[in-house]
């Protein structure tokens, strides 16, 4: 069996969160919209992996998914936001195969980092980890997190790190897969303190609410509570305090995404859902890959289980960045990010 107990070397500091402020002004009519703002720039070539980057706790996250043998290039670099490099690592273990990266996050107070996916041992077995590194990327400890698969993570103002996942079965089935929870949550140290969620308590047929075919599913953190928007099979949005109660859920309908660009629903074009972010105050923001002249950025509506869009037309107008997609947040600020020619991050606050 393969060893997911490695020990990487990585490179740089972690540097402290870059403060920008974008101010949106909330219309009569209470729709949130973009006003005034200032920006960072960043060369296209900062990124060398993933097209849509993640920020998380002043730390902008570039993946690589799929990483092979033969490919000895770092499938994870994090980056400041002046473009320069905090750690580049290779996440890959002895008798490794292939191995796929799933998702990545920072502490709140920087000093850890983290990852999620599954490898494959050059013998076929598949095995779920999370990575903890420092903040320089050096891997300090692996957990086996088999036969559970994480898809995505968050940290928790508490230090805990929570894992929303799947369980196959024979064969990699998700049709045959076992009963299983969707959520596990570590301490800081890798500890696995619950597991959370039946994927049976979910209307998803044979599909499953963590799976990433036709668009990924996500769980976020604010200062309160965990956020879970599961896949667009059986999407619903789900609210935790940090001991692991269940503090609503609602069922979100009409979602502007598709596995593919041809599909409708409804008449409308579905797109690809491309960020989410929960703000501190609660409300949950989202953006959608779609034609220019199409909304890109919505906010959820929970009473009516639907999203709602925000506008954002108006921006390049005014001189200001276009707006593309949601990269995360930064305390009570939207990180969204504006591609062009070059890069652009921009910190939007919401105004009440």
């Amino acid at each position: 069996m393969f060893d997911l107990a490695a020990r990487l070397p990585g490179v740089g500091r972690l540097c402290a969160a870059f403060a920008l402020t974008v101010n949106v002004a909330m219309p009569n009519d209470g729709t949130p919209r973009l006003s005034p703002v200032s920006h960072r720039t960043l060369p296209l070539g900062t990124l060398e992996h993933a097209p849509i980057p993640k920020w998380s706790s002043g730390l902008l996250f570039s993946l690589r998914s799929l990483s092979e043998a033969a490919d000895q290039r770092p499938n994870l670099v994090a980056y400041r936001t002046d473009g320069s490099v905090v750690a580049r690592v290779r996440v890959w273990f002895p008798d490794t195969f292939r191995l796929w990266l799933n998702d990545a996050a920072a502490s709140r107070e920087g000093d850890v980092l983290a990852a999620v996916g599954v490898a494959q041992s050059v013998s076929g077995e598949f095995a779920g980890f999370l990575a903890l590194m420092s903040p320089a990327g050096a891997i300090s400890r692996v957990i086996r997190t088999e036969p559970f698969e994480g898809s995505a993570m968050t940290f928790a103002p508490d230090r805990t790190i929570w894992v929303l996942g799947l369980q196959t079965g024979a064969d990699r089935s998700l049709r045959r897969a076992p009963e299983h929870m969707i959520v596990q949550q570590y301490d800081a140290r890798g500890l696995l303190l619950r597991q959370l969620l039946p994927r049976s308590e979910f209307n998803c047929g044979n599909w499953h609410p963590a799976h990433q075919q036709g668009g990924r599913a996500w769980i976020l953190s604010s200062a309160h509570r965990i956020g879970i928007l599961t896949s667009p099979a059986c999407p619903e949005w789900l609210e935790l305090s940090f001991d692991g109660s269940v503090l609503g859920r609602w069922k979100v309908h009409g979602m502007p995404h598709a596995a593919g660009p041809s599909q409708e629903l409804d008449g409308e074009s579905r797109r690809l859902l491309t960020g989410v972010v929960m703000m501190p105050d609660g409300e949950v923001y989202a953006s959608f890959a779609g034609r220019r002249d199409q909304q890109r950025l919505f906010r959820l509506r929970r009473e009516l289980g639907r999203w709602e869009p925000v506008p954002t037309a108006d921006l390049e107008g005014r001189g200001l960045p276009s707006f593309s997609w949601v990269v995360g947040s930064d305390e009570d600020a939207l990180v969204y990010g504006s591609r062009g020619k070059q890069l652009q991050l921009v910190w939007a606050r919401l105004a009440p």
